[in-house]
């Protein structure tokens, strides 16, 4: 029996920000509970890096994937200008804001994290579904429900 192919969907980049977002929400309210203002800043400057470059990298696909769009100069020139702009935010949160730099390495960790766990959970649940098939197929060629005693 083949192997069922990994389906996102086309609205998986979507539910990726989403997911993001709320997450980055929940951690900066906790994080700011606690009352720690050096990691708050870290978490909200690196989850706004995160969460920016995903947004930017879906705007773009959008744009490209665009056949009547006349935009590609605009779009090569955000796409190399971006991860500069993005750096020097992270350069002045730490440097001048005094943002925990541990804190700004988890908050960009956020959007890679979210897609890592997505892809692991479409993968176990299709495991799943996989796994019960083959288990009916077996029962069925060996003949019956399995073992019977008496």
């Amino acid at each position: 029996m083949p192997a069922k192919m990994l389906s996102m969907g086309p609205d998986f980049p979507r539910r990726v920000l989403r997911m993001s977002l709320l997450l980055s929400a929940c951690i900066l309210v906790l994080s700011t509970l606690y009352r720690n203002f050096t990691l708050s800043l870290g978490l909200g400057t690196g989850m706004f890096v995160s969460v920016a470059s995903l947004w930017t990298l879906m705007g773009m696909g959008r744009i490209l994937g665009n056949p009547k769009g006349k935009k590609a100069a605009v779009v090569g020139l955000t796409l190399f200008v971006k991860y500069p702009l993005l750096v020097l935010l992270l350069c002045f949160s730490l440097r001048s804001w005094g943002a925990s730099p541990v804190g700004v390495a988890v908050g960009v960790s956020l959007v890679p994290a979210v897609i890592l766990l997505k892809i692991i959970g479409i993968l176990w649940v299709n495991n799943m579904n996989t796994g019960d098939e083959g288990e009916r197929e077996r029962d069925s060629s060996a003949g019956g429900n399995g073992p019977r005693n008496g």
